[in-house]
This record gives structure tokens, sequence and C-alpha cells, in this order.
């Protein structure tokens, strides 16, 4: 298997729902979890080097490629996510499961280890859009203010009309810099637009974004690595450090020469953070994880 390649991929039935995965390796379970406009295509660079140790799964959440969002279909909530996201991980083990999280899908871990804490055994995160927690911080909201009116509104009011391509670069000029979706190559851009119902679903939905608060995520005694890019908007980075501030048993990283895509931008230095951290929770491993180092 090279690095383009990644196996067939399989299908479940789970919480009342189709999941697309793929899968592969043996040992403990490793669930990579996506972001917006992505799927379980989205682990690329991940794939082969973690399913050498692990029970590796990349699943396309619920309304992700190749499945598809529809208003019929209600609201794209982060607790909706989180259940999907517990039936995978009982169905594939006795036992708890390591997170990789991308983007969106850190809303879906750290609810996850919020309300089903003995599903969660670590988490990665990078760059998870939590962003009630700028909102209720005075000397960060205007971070959030300006990511709202130039990017999420109209995008949002694209996609209303329709107007995917349009939608999706207001989207990712947001989370990943101006001009960004421009210098995309053509795969890219198909791939985002084969996931521009999603987008459409959680930006109408009105709790896509799940509530959190520092004091409700302190409750939190999952290790965490937290991930931010060096060249990501500042936003991500505000989230990351109240994120870090809120978790007792995290660490925060910045991956260098990398924007909000970060598993992308630069997966060798992604990958090697990742997989040291999972070594060193591993209950055999020594020394033990030291969360603010």
């Amino acid at each position: 298997m090279t690095r383009a390649t990644l196996p067939h991929p399989k299908k479940i039935s789970l919480n009342g729902t189709e999941l697309t995965y793929i899968e592969s390796g043996r040992g403990s379970l490793l669930v990579f979890v996506h972001g917006t406009l992505g799927d379980y295509r989205t682990w690329r660079a991940q794939f082969e080097e973690f399913s050498r140790d692990y029970h590796m799964v990349a699943y396309s959440r619920r309304f992700h490629f190749p499945a598809h969002w529809s208003e019929s279909d209600g609201e794209y909530s982060v607790e909706r996510h989180s259940d999907d996201l517990a039936a995978l991980i009982r169905h594939f083990s006795d036992d708890a499961s390591h997170l990789v999280c991308a983007s969106w899908g850190g809303n879906v871990a750290l609810n996850l280890a919020l309300t089903q804490p003995n599903l969660v055994r670590s988490m990665v995160l990078a760059e998870p859009p939590t962003l009630p927690l700028l909102e209720k911080d005075p000397q960060k909201k205007n971070l959030l203010d300006h990511f709202t009116i130039n990017s999420l509104a109209p995008a949002r009011d694209a996609l209303i009309r329709n107007e995917w391509e349009i939608g999706i670069q207001c989207f990712i000029d947001g989370v990943m810099g101006r001009g960004t979706y421009e210098r995309l190559p053509s795969g890219v851009k198909k791939y985002f637009l084969q996931n521009a119902t999603e987008l459409k679903g959680e930006l109408l939905s009105k709790n896509y974004i799940p509530d959190f608060s520092e004091e409700t995520l302190s409750k939190i005694n999952a290790p965490t690595l937290l991930l931010k890019g060096d060249r990501s908007p500042e936003f991500f980075h505000a989230i990351a450090e109240i994120l870090h501030r809120s978790l007792s048993s995290s660490r925060l990283l910045t991956v260098p020469m990398a924007s909000h895509g970060i598993h992308a931008d630069n997966p060798s230095v992604h990958n090697k953070l990742v997989a040291d951290f999972l070594r060193e929770v591993d209950p055999d491993h020594s020394p033990p994880f030291r969360p603010h180092d």
C-alpha cells in the first residue's frame, strides 16, 4: 500500500444511519475523525503509517461523502455525530479508543469525552473550531466576529442559493487564509464539492457548534494532544490556547509550515507528533505522559 492508495471502503449500519469506512492493522483501536468538507479519504497521508501499529479505522461521518445532507435530514448536530462515533467504537472494540481528529471532528471527540468518557482513551485535536470559547472571552470575541462576518455568513448565504463553489470558497478562505481556494488543485476542489451538501447542513443548523464552556471542558480527563498550524488564522490559535487552559491533561504543540489542514499540509511532522503521543499514552509505555510539558 502506497501513501496514495487506500483500501476498498466498507459500509456499516449504526445508530440509524449507514457509515462508510476503511480499516487496516491490528492492535489498539485508533479512530480518525475528519472535519468539515472531509470524509474517510481525508487521512490518505496517515493510513499506511498508523495501520502498522494500530487497528486503524477512518470513517465518513453522517452526511459526508459518499452520503449527503438534505433538509429532510434535520439538524447537523455534534450530539448526532458523537452518538455515531460511540456506536462505531463499540462495534470495533470492547475497550476505549484513541481518537485522532481534524477540525470539526475535534468537537465530536470533545462531546464524546464529556458524555461517554469510558470510550475515549486519548485524543489528538487539530484546531477544533470550538467557537463559543471565543464568544465567552471578551478579549477574543473580535476574532469570532471577523470570521463570522467574512466567512461563515457569506458561505451560508451562497449555499442557501445553492451556489456551491462560492460557498465553499468563502468557507475555505476563512479557515485557511484568503486566496487559498483559488490555489487549490482541481482534484482537491472536486473533493470539497463532493461534500458541499454537508457544509450547507452545518451552516443551516442552529446547534452545529457545541456550546462548550471552559468549566465544562475542565471535566475531561482523557490525555489530549492539541495541535495548531503556524500559518493558521489567529482565531484557531486562540481556541487552542483556551482548550489547553481548560483541559488539565493536555499538551499544545505547533506544527510548522501548516495552516488549518495540518494533517495534509505537513503530514510528516503531524504523523510524528501523533505517533510519539500515542506511544506515550500507552499504559505500557515509560515514562508516563506529562500533559503540560
